[in-house]
């Protein structure tokens, strides 16, 4: 059978999964293993090979091809030749610049899994969050006509989806590429604020530490007062930074992504009065590797017109 890899690549850790393309077979996630993002260019790709022999040799098929492999990677990248352009921000630094799809195909070539690829097998790239997105619309409870998506971690990434396709800076009311997180905001931009680094700043502003949102979370779970209003403000500057895109682009829903939409309950309180407002549906779901690999098939799928 035909088979896809699909790698969620984060800075801390890249998450794997296989799927059969021959039909719609469930995704099968292989767990996680360690991203190495600031380690040289060398090792980086050899992390690579190693996740990708490990995710084929789980595959229990005697008749297994790999047809492709489809990533979902953070910008800034240059997804359509698969170039990664990430800088001063201490992840994947190593490799700027480089054709991934050339160093993986000579890295593969090199390895004793090479027997299982198919002769014209793929690679794809595509947005982490656009990858989010793509997944998570087939699970959405009914048919949107403007979708935007944010997924707060390491920072604010965002998608656009629009008229049955993502979309970007074409579309009006889109920022460049899609992206929210260099939009001005207050004293910096949105990613100074919304993202782990904003809420571990506010923390030590209100509570004298910086906290991560896990600690802040066990906290607020026990009622703890300066937890709460760490989580309030947050949610106050969620909703500042999300009305400027909610009247450009007017989306009918808008969906929160990310480890943080576990605490959701402790500061979407603004944004649910934004999206009443504006007649906007909040989904909120902090299974974005699940999503992202679906996106992931799906995009593949598309991009090589795979009949289902």
């Amino acid at each position: 059978m035909n088979w896809l890899l699909l790698l969620d690549v984060g800075g801390t850790t890249i998450k794997g999964a296989v799927c059969v393309l021959s039909g719609n077979d469930s995704i099968d996630i292989r767990g996680e293993f360690d991203a190495r993002s600031d380690a040289d260019n060398h090792t980086i790709i050899m992390n690579f090979l190693g996740i990708f022999e490990a995710l084929i040799r789980g595959i229990e098929d005697t008749d297994k091809k790999i047809a492709g492999i489809a990533f979902a990677f953070p910008g800034d990248f240059d997804y359509e030749k698969g170039i990664p352009l990430l800088k001063n921000v201490k992840k994947y630094e190593s490799i700027y610049g480089c054709d991934l799809p050339a160093a993986f195909r000579a890295a593969i070539a090199a390895s004793p899994v090479r027997e299982f690829f198919s002769p014209d097998y793929t690679l794809v790239f595509l947005h982490d969050i656009a990858a989010f997105l793509l997944g998570k619309v087939n699970h959405l409870p009914r048919t949107y006509r403007r979708i935007m998506a944010v997924c707060i971690g390491t920072g604010a990434g965002s998608a656009f989806y629009a008229s049955g396709k993502l979309v970007d800076h074409g579309c009006p009311g889109v920022p460049f590429k899609g992206w929210i997180y260099d939009r001005p905001f207050r004293e910096g931009i949105i990613d100074d604020y919304i993202s782990v680094r904003g809420l571990a700043n506010l923390s030590k502003d209100i509570m004298g530490c910086p906290l991560s949102g896990l600690e802040l979370h066990k906290m607020a779970v026990n009622n703890q007062k300066e937890a709460l209003l760490v989580f309030a403000q947050f949610g106050e500057m969620l909703e500042q930074c999300l009305a400027p895109f909610f009247q450009s682009f007017i989306p009918d829903c808008f969906i929160l992504g990310g480890g943080i939409a576990k605490s959701g309950a402790f500061f979407l309180g603004p944004v649910r009065n934004l999206c009443a407002a504006r007649s906007v549906e909040l989904v909120v779901d902090d299974r974005s590797a699940e999503n992202a690999m679906e996106g992931l098939s799906r995009f593949f799928r598309n991009k090589t017109m795979v009949s289902l």
